[in-house]
Formats: C-alpha cells, structure tokens, sequence
C-alpha cells in the first residue's frame, strides 16, 4: 500500500499560478525498518524530493511529530498529511493549497473514499452509505479534520506545542486531539471538496466484529479527547444528549433492518457501540486499538 501512496504522489500535478514546491516525507513506525526497499525504490523514480526517518517506537502520534520534525527541518510552511492505506487524485495537492489560498485557511480538509476488496459484504458498503456524512462545499467551514486528508500550516503545529499527544498514539484521536485544540486556538479550518483520496478498505476490516470494535473505538477516544481539552461542564452534557440521540438512531435502525436488510442492522449497531464506547470513557476506561497492523 505504502508503494501504491508514493506512486501516486508522484503523480500530481500543481498549478502554475498556486506556486508549491513539494517534498514528500515518510516515517517508518517500525525498527526492524520494514518500508526501507520500499522507500529506496520510490526515490529512484520520485519527481520529488523523498525524505524518510525511522520512529523506533509504535505509536501513531510519535511517528507524525517525527514527520513534522523532518519536514520543518525542509523548511516547509505546511505539511499535508495522508495515510499509508490510501491513495491520492492526481490534483490533490493542487486543490488543498487551492483551497488555503483562496479561503486564507489554517487548515484544509478533504474527502476521503473508500474502495472495498473483491468480496466485500454488501452490508458493509450499504452500512457506510447510511452512516456517510453530509457533503460538504469547497471553502466551508469545519470544526474538526482528520490526518487521511488535511493541510496545515506548520505555524499552526509549531504554536500547540506537541502537536500529537503520545497519549493517544496506541488509542486513535490523536488527530482530533490536534483540531479541538487548533479550533479552540482560533484558527480558521475550511473544505475543499476536490482534493480526493481514497482508502484501501482490507478484507480484516470488512468483519462485523472489526466494525463493532471501531465503532467503540470512535466513541471511546473522543471522550478522552474532550477530557483532555474541556472541563467536565463542557463536555459532559453534550456527550450525554449525544448518547440518547445516538441510542434513539440505533434502535431505530435496527428495527429498520427488519425491513432494509444487514446493512441498517449493522448501522445501528454501529451507533449503539458508540455510546459503550463514550460511556467506557466517562467511567474511565480506555481501548486500546493500534496493537495490530493490518495489511502490507
């Protein structure tokens, strides 16, 4: 996957009058070195300069400081953050610092899809249909972003201090972690619709019992998110009227299944290991997912 990524950064295409010297930057999360052929191979042929680093210990969000680390080091006024699963358009970097510069962003956001192995469930992609969010509009204003698919300005990351809390690094959120602190900063975070990327959905992750467990996951770490952030009066009865109005949907579209099939079964349940999940956080508890590496 990481050489199907590198190909097509390799790939893109930047507009002359959104002037944009790329680098890429990749860190390998593992000491053993694992992505180093993969990575020696793409510098051969990459039309940009390739800069790697090595994050001895597994955790998410030490492995992104060390690539801002070395992308500053570049001099780089923004950093794009992609995933090592996906894969960009040809015109994704063009279309977020399109995006910066017009709607004079601190952080750009983009859509990312999903694209489902041969045999995949047909529950699983109707489930991702009921549960997708509203589309939004190029220059709208966000309140949150995920590291699949964002640009941000690197005097942005520089005034948060550690911009990814380690502590977060085996759990998931740290990248929500990021933004509510980046929003709470005052900086202005917008969309940009046509900077595309696409997701390789693994056959590990087409199980209902990894989709129940990732849903407990989303709850679960955004509740520690907001504890880490907020005090209890501003979090709390929110992620209480959440947990009703998600019950309600849950409920809702398992009874609904009856009728529309295993997909809205699963988007209630879904919704419903959701709440466990923010409910295990208000007790305390924490999950832990990124033990496991899935895929090659």
């Amino acid at each position: 996957m990481l050489r199907a990524l590198l190909d097509s950064l390799g790939r893109q295409t930047l507009d002359l009058d959104v002037p944009v010297e790329l680098c890429i930057v990749v860190v390998d999360n593992d000491a053993a070195e694992s992505a180093r052929p993969v990575i020696d191979a793409a510098r051969t042929s990459m039309r940009w300069p390739l800069h790697s680093a090595v994050e001895p210990v597994q955790n998410i969000s030490r492995a992104r400081n060390r690539a801002i680390a070395v992308a500053c080091t570049a001099a780089a006024e923004w950093v794009a953050f992609i995933d090592d699963d996906e894969i960009a358009s040809p015109r994704w970097i063009a279309e977020l610092a399109r995006a910066q510069r017009t709607y004079a962003a601190d952080v750009v956001a983009g859509p990312v899809g999903a694209r489902y192995p041969d045999g995949a469930p047909s529950w699983l992609v109707e489930s991702n249909r009921l549960l997708a969010r509203t589309v939004r509009r190029t220059g709208e204003r966000i309140v949150m972003a995920q590291t699949g698919n964002v640009l941000v300005s690197t005097r942005l990351l520089g005034s948060l201090g550690m911009p990814f809390d380690p502590a977060f690094g085996c759990t998931g959120g740290g990248d929500s972690h990021l933004f509510l602190r980046a929003r709470l900063a005052g900086a202005r975070m917008s969309w940009a619709a046509e900077a595309t990327v696409v997701e390789t959905v693994l056959l590990s992750r087409t199980r209902i019992q990894w989709v129940v467990r990732r849903a407990f996951r989303i709850g679960n770490c955004s509740v520690f998110v907001d504890r880490a952030v907020l005090p209890p009066t501003r979090w709390l009865p929110r992620r209480l009227a959440m947990g009703v109005a998600r019950v309600a949907l849950g409920v809702g579209l398992l009874l609904s299944g009856l009728l529309r099939g295993r997909g809205a079964i699963v988007g209630g349940l879904w919704q419903l290991c959701q709440v466990a999940g923010s409910l295990a956080g208000v007790l305390g508890l924490r999950y832990v997912e990124y033990t496991r590496v899935h895929g090659e």
